[in-house]
């Protein structure tokens, strides 16, 4: 639960970006992926409590998050993140449940694995909006 260094000089230079994966490879390469264009990570965060811990804790300006954190949705920390006003891109292998997309209608999806260019092209996008 930590905020790492960044890559100066990237597209996404400045800003701070929540990632929640239960799935350490895959947290781990969306935080590689997002780093190399210069953003500073708030977690990896693969548990529920380690993401509302995080989100409480650290000002963020976007937020990659996974459905499910372990035997949790990630439903609580998107509640959270979205009365912030904090754009939300969901990066899962299931389909995003109506109560979620009640909740952010716009938060983009992406499927996994992803592909590293549509996400650094979601998150810039939801980070200049």
């Amino acid at each position: 639960m930590t905020t790492t260094e960044t890559v100066p000089g990237g597209i996404l230079e400045g800003h701070t970006i929540l990632v929640a994966d239960d799935e350490i490879i895959i947290a781990l390469d969306i935080e590689d992926t997002l780093m190399s264009a210069g953003a500073r990570i708030a977690g990896p965060c693969l548990t529920l409590a380690s993401a509302l811990e995080v989100t409480e804790q650290q000002a963020i300006t976007a937020a990659v998050l996974d459905i499910s954190l372990g035997n949790d949705t990630s439903e609580p920390v998107v509640d959270l993140l979205a009365a912030r006003g904090i754009p939300i891109a969901f990066c899962t292998g299931k389909m995003l449940p109506d109560t979620l997309r009640q909740k952010v209608p716009d938060a983009p999806v992406l499927s996994k694995p992803v592909q590293h260019q549509a996400l650094l092209e979601t998150i810039a996008r939801l980070t200049r909006e």
